[in-house]
Order: structure tokens, then sequence, then C-alpha cells
């Protein structure tokens, strides 16, 4: 070929701007759940997220405020918010206080991005097959914790609750009960090739026991009842496949309980809350009886404007109110009505009412049913285990919650009358 031919071009990978930006935000989202086990790393996908969120809401946001269930969303995050300022008056802590009503509508606006695109472009499907893949890799690292002593990483099993990824913290049973009802969405579309994926979940449900977190296995069992129960009320499900995924269910938590002693033990003890006394109650619920009581009692002090956001533990600490040193009440209605006060917790019980029923509204499909237990369970009053307001627990609970209206979002294109 001489010096004066052109070879022929070739040709050129090229993306639209719409596709890149439906692929950063599913990315930036996997991402933040997958870096869940490492603390505050995961508030680095966030922050880019709630930036853009930011722009969009400048830009768009009376387009997205039509959306029944945005609006909706943005209303609750609102009802959660704004009562942080209120608390301010008598804060016990006014430095986190501030900090935590500054932050705070952040981890909600990181899902605006995923919402603006779920309404142009097919998001969902690699969200729930990424989440499903992040879940069972968890898993299966931690039962080779359990099995091996350790795991992919070299984290210890310490012989009587699994941490796997996330250790030393007690976590993963909690986030992988948050994702259950993500993951059974994921299985039921990835069924129709073979019904095989379901098994992707024992891992799962095994690791989520062996955890050894009574809330988490609370939360598992609502949701798989919950679940099973609209898909039969649905005539989308028979009894016969009920009865079939629940011995398949009890024959793998009976398994693992017989190979663990550890976890068989905390589920004697939850037989102790029919005694009805404090010390019954503390052994059922790891301590929490004595710290609900401080807490009734720093209630009925402060209940008008409460004692301001994470200032529990320095209240209890000055006042001797309690023995045991916890940050916070272990539930989430108590530690709205502590922080906030009253009005501060009807705003957040009224709103979450509101929230669920604009949602299910739209429910027409297992995935939207799906979705709407997942925002049901991440804001669930009675939640016991971590703060309503702590960042870890934002990190997750919003993001989720997102995804639940991500997953409702379509369906409001049906003609259903918006008063």
């Amino acid at each position: 070929m001489n010096d004066t031919e052109q070879e022929p071009p070739l040709p050129q990978f090229s993306m639209t701007k719409s596709q890149l930006e439906a692929s950063a935000a599913i990315g930036l989202t996997l991402l933040a759940f997958f870096l869940l086990p490492f603390g505050r790393a995961v508030n680095a996908p966030l922050a880019l997220l709630a930036t853009w969120g930011v722009v969009l809401l400048i830009r768009h946001g009376a387009e997205l405020w039509q959306r029944p269930s945005i609006r909706a969303m943005l209303i609750f995050v609102l009802c959660l918010w704004l009562p942080q300022f209120w608390a301010l008056l008598h804060a016990a802590d006014p430095a986190r206080a501030w900090g935590s009503a500054l932050y705070y509508p952040c981890y909600a606006l990181a899902g605006v991005p995923l919402l603006w695109l779920a309404l142009r472009y097919e998001v969902e499907a690699m969200l729930l097959k990424g989440l499903l893949a992040i879940a069972v890799f968890w898993s299966l690292d931690a039962l080779l914790q359990w099995i091996a002593g350790r795991d992919l990483l070299g984290y210890p099993y310490d012989g009587i609750r699994l941490q796997g990824i996330f250790y030393p913290k007690y976590s993963i049973g909690i986030v992988l009960a948050h994702l259950l009802p993500l993951l059974l969405a994921a299985s039921y579309r990835l069924q129709r090739r073979s019904p095989i994926w379901n098994l992707m979940l024992l891992p799962v449900v095994a690791t989520i026991v062996l955890s050894g977190t009574r809330t988490a296995m609370i939360l598992m069992v609502l949701t798989f009842v919950l679940y099973s129960g609209w898909l039969v009320s649905r005539r989308l499900l028979s009894w016969r496949w009920v009865t079939a995924g629940a011995a398949a269910l009890v024959i793998c938590i009976a398994a693992v309980l017989a190979a663990s002693p550890q976890t068989r033990q905390r589920f004697v003890e939850v037989q102790e809350l029919g005694q009805m006394n404090i010390e019954a109650v503390n052994r059922a619920t790891s301590l929490r009886g004595s710290v609900w009581l401080a807490a009734l009692t720093i209630a009925k002090e402060h209940l008008t404007t409460g004692i301001g956001v994470r200032g529990y533990r320095k209240l209890i600490q000055e006042e001797g109110l309690a023995d045991i040193d916890f940050a916070h009440p272990h539930f989430f209605a108590l530690d709205v009505l502590v922080s906030t006060g009253i009005f501060g917790l009807l705003a957040y019980l009224v709103a979450y009412l509101y929230f669920l029923a604009r949602l299910y509204r739209y429910i027409t499909t297992p995935k939207g049913f799906a979705g709407w237990l997942t925002s049901a369970l991440a804001f669930l009053p009675i939640n016991a285990h971590w703060s309503i307001y702590a960042s870890y627990t934002l990190a997750l609970v919003w993001p989720l919650t997102t995804l639940g209206v991500l997953l409702i979002l379509r369906n409001q294109e049906a003609p259903v009358t918006d008063p």
C-alpha cells in the first residue's frame, strides 16, 4: 500500500448521552450497595448521585413532582427532615443535631437520578440482577467464613454469629433481609428461564439465619409471608408451590439451626418475651428493654420538641437513665419520638402511611409489590436494629426506598385518577 492511500476507517464505539447517563446511575447505585460492608466508602457514590439529583430537581422538579409516587416520597423526606430543625430548640447535642439536619436529605436525593431515568428507559432489570449478584456473593463469602473459619478477605469467624465481608460488624443479616424483597423480584423474573434461579436465594436465607440477628429473621419471615400471600391472592402462585417453598424454607432454617448451636440459642431466648419482665425482655432482645424504658422516660420529659437527633447517648449518660451505653433507642418510632418530639413522630407515621398508600394504588405486578414491600420494611416503625437517623442506615434505606418506587413508577401511566 503506498503512502498516499488511506486506510478504511474502523467502526467507532459510540454511546448516546442517555445511555451514558443510565449506565452511570445504575453503576453508581450498584457500587453504593457493594460498598456497604466498607463503612463510609458508601458515601462517595451517593454524594455524586445526590449532586446529580439536586441538578435534576432544579431543572425538572415540576415534572418529577407530577408523579404521585415521587411526590409522596419527597413529602416523606420532608416529614422526616423538617422536624429535625424544630428539635434544635432543645437539642442535647447541638453539633451532632445540626450535622444530621444538614446532611439528611442528601441520601434521599441520591435516588432522584434513577427515578428520572426510569421514567424514560429500562433500568430495573440490570439493577435487580446486579443486586442479586451482590447479595449471593456476600452470602457465599459468609458461608465460606462459617465453614472454613475465614472468608475470601481473610476475616475470621468468631464462633458465635456470622459477619462475612461486613466484619467486624454484625450487619450482614439486616442488610440482606432488607434486600430480600428485591431479590425475590429478581428471582421471579429469572425463573421464567429456569426455576433453578430460585435456588439462588438459599445461601441468602442461610446467611440471614446464621447472622443471628433476630430482627433480620423477623424481616425475612415477613417478606416471605407477605410476598407469597400477595402472589396467591392474585392467583399468580398456587398453594402447592407455596407449600413446597415453605417446606424448603423450613428445612433450610432447621438445617442451619441444627448445625449452629449459637444461633439456636438465640431462637430459644426469644421465647422469654412471654414472661413480660425486664430481665426476660433484655435477654430476648439483646438488652434493648432497658434502652426502650430509658427512651420513654426521655420522651415524657421532652414531649414537644424532643432532644434533637443523636442526643440520646449524651442525655442518658448525664442523667444516668440506663446502665447500658447505647447510642440510640434501637426502635425507629421511639427514635423519632425522642429526637423530634410528638409532632415529629406524628409527621413520620402519617407520611409513612400516606407514602405506602400512594404506592399501593399502582401495584399491578409482582415486581411492583416487591417494590412496595421494600419501601414498607425500610422504614417500618418497629424496626429495632439501627437508628433511623444514622448515616449508615440512611445509606441503605433511602436507596432501597428509591428502588421500591422505581419498580412501581411505570405503572402510573395507567389511567388512575390522582386527586
